[in-house]
């Protein structure tokens, strides 16, 4: 099978949908002056879309056995489950401790072993992404006490 790419482009495309149908159950707070909850994850389902659509349209690609080898490789499922342990304990834990371990263990995962930047990067990222949460967005996000 030399068409990959349409085939993960399809898959995509079906999970930008599905993520569509499924903002569709977020409530909203209709005199609200901040982004809604539904925001970002219908940002989402339209980046997925598109970039399926993109695949899509590329058309043919590397023998499809070779993206799936790439795709489950170890560094990958690391990544995943990562992201994931991240997801499930984001509302569970302050912002500020958890955000830096996962981007530290996603430095790591990804190969890097320069001290100095699993102590700059992760803090920085976090401090400029709270910043930009709390006073741009007006989001509050998790906080322990």
């Amino acid at each position: 099978m030399n068409s990959s790419n349409r085939v993960l482009g399809l898959i995509t495309l079906a999970a930008g949908v599905a993520v569509w149908v499924l903002c569709a159950g977020i409530p909203t707070v209709a005199d609200a002056h901040t982004l809604s909850p539904g925001f970002f994850p219908q940002l989402l389902s339209i980046v997925l879309a598109l970039l399926g659509l993109c695949l899509f349209w590329q058309g043919k690609g590397q023998v499809f056995s070779i993206v799936w080898h790439t795709v489950t490789s170890s560094r990958n499922l690391c990544l995943v489950a990562a992201t994931l342990g991240y997801t499930l304990a984001f509302g569970y834990m302050d912002y500020r401790l958890i955000s830096p371990l996962y981007i530290a263990a996603v430095l790591w995962i990804q190969g890097s072993r320069k001290p100095l930047e699993f102590v700059f990067v992760p803090l920085g990222a976090t401090a400029v992404l709270y910043v930009l949460f709390r006073y741009g967005f007006q989001v509050l996000l998790p906080e322990m006490g």
